[in-house]
């Protein structure tokens, strides 16, 4: 990806090695959040990217057990939603896994945050923006769950 995802590096949150050897994490219920105007983000030559909104493209519907997901789009292209809540929900990392950085853009303020695998741990870290508290609490055990998916999907 270009200088523009890479900025703005506020807060960074990193799945546990517990989580990555199938140690169990609580995980506190929360309402399923929306989803819309989801598209690619294609780099341009001045680095400031392209958002292409794709009406077909919707992670929350297109994610899930037993499901596999896919975008016709570059290898270089990321993933970006408009959400209800900056929290990526448990079955995103299916996003990520296919090598594309997903971008979710909080509806309700300009919070901007971006879930990725880096050595094979599922990440997520604020562009613009923070997390609440409460949004914090919810998140390393949400990051668990990711990575014990993810390693569920391995062959």
């Amino acid at each position: 990806m270009g200088s523009w995802a890479r900025q703005g590096v506020l807060l960074w949150f990193t799945a546990t090695a517990s989580a990555a050897m199938g140690q169990p994490a609580a995980v506190a219920a929360v309402a399923p959040p929306t989803e819309s105007k989801c598209g690619l983000l294609i780099d341009t030559p001045d680095g400031k990217g392209q958002f292409e909104e794709r009406g077909d493209l919707r992670p929350l519907s297109q994610t899930g057990p037993g499901k596999t997901f896919a975008v016709d789009a570059p290898l270089e292209a990321a993933v970006m939603c408009g959400r209800s809540s900056i929290l990526p929900m448990p079955y995103d990392i299916q996003v990520a896994i296919t090598g594309r950085p997903f971008y979710i853009i909080n509806q309700d303020s300009d919070r901007i945050g971006v879930l990725e695998i880096n050595d094979g741990l599922c990440e997520y870290r604020m562009v613009k923006g923070a997390l609440t508290a409460d949004e914090e609490k919810l998140l390393e055990p949400r990051l668990q769950e990711m990575q014990t998916i993810a390693a569920g999907m391995a062959p």
